[in-house]
């Protein structure tokens, strides 16, 4: 059956969240990136993903319908999440993919707890400090949306870059479509300062020194024409990883759901 099954779950630390769960099949864990709403972005759930496995994922603490307690968040709480989701939901162990901000949060919470996952694939993240930083969204946050708009659209695909020169009417209408999105994104937010908490904790996000210890069999999945984590990033971060290999696909930063390639290539390599 693929009917997705949506819970709330309170864990011990106040976080609540909510969680969806689709598909049949071994365990896998889906790590989004940091603007997830599933009520506006729902690709993996039409994903062939979910007829090879059962997919879990959630909203993070502070986006969309989940809260998370008060006080500093950093990039442990964000890991920790996953393993409180993971036994709330009974999954002693899965095979686990982080995108982006999921990325970053998949490396700290396999290093966390190594016994827990199976086979890692990082898309589009960044291992942090002098393996290299993302794109520094929480800097932009107190821009006007059409600033922050096009900084991301300038980054999420360096091909942007010519449309915005050659083009200009075309990349406005990308402006504005990007602009709508964020404020869709912002107004269903149920915790008013979610986002910028989560940001304030991917800024602080550096693992480049402990990654030699991550033994799991990782591929590294990157985006040939990404900004915001570019292919040098993907190179250090596969480098640092005894036993990673690296892959690279067409597109920017959202080339994990731009085409069918990238997913499928990954169930073949897991098949």
């Amino acid at each position: 059956m693929n009917e997705l099954r949506e819970s709330l779950i309170q864990l011990p630390s106040g976080a609540e969240l909510t969680t969806f769960q689709i598909g049949e099949g071994p365990d896998l864990v889906y790590l989004p990136g940091s603007n997830v709403d599933f009520r506006l972005r729902r690709a993996v759930f039409s994903s062939v993903l979910v007829k090879a496995f059962r997919v879990t994922t959630f909203e993070y603490r502070g986006l969309a319908r989940s809260k998370g307690p008060d006080g500093h968040w950093r990039m442990v709480d964000f890991s920790d999440d996953v393993v409180g989701v993971m036994d709330a939901l009974g999954l002693h162990r899965a095979d686990l993919i982080g995108e982006s901000f999921g990325a970053m949060v998949a490396q700290w919470a396999v290093l966390a707890n190594p016994d827990r996952f199976n086979r890692v694939a990082l898309a589009c993240g960044s291992a942090g400090g002098a393996a290299g930083q993302s794109f520094p969204f929480h800097e932009w946050l107190d821009k006007s949306a059409e600033e922050r708009a096009r900084q991301v659209l300038l980054h999420i695909n360096v091909g942007n870059q010519d449309i915005a020169a050659n083009d200009p009417q075309r990349f406005d209408q990308m402006v504005a479509g990007r602009v709508q999105f964020e404020q869709a994104f912002l107004a269903g937010l149920a915790q008013a300062d979610g986002y910028r908490r989560l940001l304030q904790a991917r800024a602080e996000h550096d693992c480049a020194e402990r990654l030699n210890t991550l033994t799991h069999q990782t591929w590294v999945m990157g985006g040939r024409e990404d900004g915001i984590a570019p292919v040098p990033n993907q190179e250090r971060l596969a480098a640092l990883m005894p036993v990673a290999k690296l892959r690279l696909f067409s597109g920017g930063h959202d080339f994990l759901w731009a085409g069918p390639e990238p997913i499928g290539f990954l169930i073949k390599e897991w098949g």
